[in-house]
């Protein structure tokens, strides 16, 4: 099986949804090791705490190539990330911190975690346009996912008030 996962965060981010990404990586590729794992990030970076992935052959990283989705790269995240994903024959596609990209393709399967909604919860400690751009991609993902997994009960609460989903659903 192929699984892709949106990996910004593993490489960009050094805590956190950083830590979360990584973790779930490194772990289903030593556990799994007879998939092929693909890493979508906008753009590589040195990051030591990736560097287990040298360690497997059945790893891939994959970032944009042309100069547009590198120069706009949130542009390349939401829209054309998919076309990456479907070009690598992806069976699967894990989004690991709250959002997927614009999906086209319903032959490929959505997860997506959402980590918290404090954006929603409280709202005066974030910019009116961050909380709308948080809104915007959450709420897309919860939607349009195969599967969103909530990492805690009081996120599970959060989805099912703020979006109106289905308890069952998360």
């Amino acid at each position: 099986m192929k699984i892709g996962f949106d990996a910004k965060r593993a490489y960009q981010n050094f805590t956190g949804l950083g830590n979360y990404s990584r973790d779930l990586i490194e772990h289903l590729i030593k556990e799994y090791s007879d998939n092929e794992y693909f890493l979508f990030a906008p753009k590589d970076s040195e990051n030591s705490r990736l560097d287990f992935l040298s360690d497997y052959d059945n790893t891939y990283s994959v970032f944009p190539h042309n100069k547009l989705n590198k120069t706009f790269k949130g542009l390349w995240r939401t829209i054309n990330m998919e076309k990456s994903i479907i070009k690598n024959d992806v069976d699967i596609f894990h989004g690991l911190s709250n959002e997927i990209p614009r999906v086209k393709n319903k032959k490929i399967p959505y997860v997506v975690t959402i980590h918290d909604l404090i954006f929603k919860r409280f709202p005066r400690n974030y910019r009116s346009i961050d909380r709308k751009i948080y809104n915007i991609k959450y709420k897309y993902a919860i939607k349009h996912a195969d599967l969103t997994i909530a990492i805690s009960e009081q996120t599970k609460q959060d989805i099912v008030e703020f979006y109106k989903i289905k308890p069952k659903s998360v």
